[in-house]
């Protein structure tokens, strides 16, 4: 069985830190594993606008972002080997544009005839705060504002919960990024079971 898996999670939540431990764990046991974090899909266009320190970023780049995103994404429905899994990650919340992401990798699953599994890293405002202000986020060009999310978070955002029966929602506050690889794994197992 192949695998499409979206961490979904706030910014400093561990979305990027589970995924590598989960890849790691999975190619240990013997599948090919693809990791899409989404940085490594936004940052192919902020590096681009962002030359010479432009901030704020310019308007249209949010759509230059789903451009790219939209041939990542073909790229791993049309031309990946059928043999392969994929791990995403993201922050994505109940608004149009995540919901479509989300809706997107779901047809990419079952034109794969990948098994697809949403994720939900929940995590606690204070240990975000703690997390948040990494020099390896910072190296990454990913959110390294508390601000930001607590702003998100007293404005009633939430990560997005897509209904999908293969979803699993996991707090990650208190456990280390290989328990919650390890959490996500046995989900992934018994789900290889039910099937």
């Amino acid at each position: 069985m192949t695998w499409i898996v979206m961490l979904m999670g706030f910014p400093g939540s561990g979305k990027l830190t589970v995924a590598r431990a989960l890849q790691a764990r999975l190619e240990r046991s013997g599948h090919s594993i693809g990791l899409v974090a989404n940085h490594s899909i936004d940052n192919i266009v902020l590096r681009v606008v962002n030359v010479g320190g432009q901030n704020p970023v310019p308007e249209g780049t949010s759509e230059r972002i789903a451009d790219v995103r939209a041939a990542v994404f073909q790229t791993v429905q049309d031309l990946a080997a059928p043999t392969s899994s994929f791990i995403f990650t993201n922050h994505l919340t109940d608004s149009v544009v995540d919901i479509d992401v989300i809706s997107r990798l779901m047809a990419i699953a079952e034109k794969r005839e990948s098994a697809f599994v949403p994720v939900r890293l929940l995590c606690e405002l204070t240990e975000i705060e703690r997390r948040i202000r990494s020099a390896e986020r910072r190296a990454l060009m990913k959110e390294c504002s508390a601000e930001a999310v607590i702003r998100s978070v007293e404005a009633g955002e939430m990560v997005l919960a897509t209904g999908h029966e293969n979803e699993l929602t996991l707090d990650v506050t208190n456990i280390p990024a290989a328990d919650a690889a390890a959490a996500v794994e046995r989900h992934m197992e018994a789900l290889f079971r039910r099937a």
